[in-house]
């Protein structure tokens, strides 16, 4: 990892856990139902004009690290050549 060892004891920065995982899941899910996901996630989580829900479940942070750093599948595993790898089932 690129983090210095003090970055990653961060509180924001620890590994995701299942009952993290389905809050994260539940506010996208969310975020759907709300017809939010044209927000950016400084609107999302504004004290003055985002949704109470967001900041209740996760800091800003926290959920900018999840929302970027989460992944299914292994990159390395991909087709080269298919572009939507990613996201096909198999």
């Amino acid at each position: 990892s690129n983090m210095s060892e003090t970055t990653q004891q961060k509180p924001v920065y620890n590994d995701i856990t299942v009952l993290e995982l389905k809050a994260f899941i539940g506010c996208l899910i969310m975020s759907g139902v709300r017809h939010d996901g044209h927000l950016n996630l400084d609107m999302m989580f504004d004290v003055k004009f985002g949704v109470l829900f967001y900041r209740c479940l996760f800091s800003h942070k926290r959920f900018e690290w999840i929302i970027r750093t989460l992944r299914f599948d292994i990159r390395g595993e991909r087709d080269e050549q298919d572009r939507f790898a990613a996201f096909r089932m198999r």
